[in-house]
């Protein structure tokens, strides 16, 4: 069975993120959630961790970016 690709949205992260995590980090992470998390940041602490939250699905290959190429 192929596995398919779960994806949040920024409202999801926001509300749900203790319960999400607590289950296992969630599998793809979109850079559009990451910059929306972003201009919601209360401080620069706040900052520097989601910074790092990309970077982790960075370096697992599972952060997704917005492409211009046909499907």
């Amino acid at each position: 069975m192929k596995s398919s690709k779960v994806l949040f949205d920024t409202s999801v992260y926001i509300a749900y993120k203790t319960i999400l995590f607590s289950r296992g980090e969630p599998g793809w992470y979109a850079v559009v959630v990451a910059q929306e998390r972003v201009v919601g940041g209360r401080d620069k602490t706040e900052l520097k961790l989601l910074e790092s939250e990309c970077k982790v699905y960075e370096r697992k290959d599972r952060l997704l970016l917005p492409t211009r190429k046909p499907g």
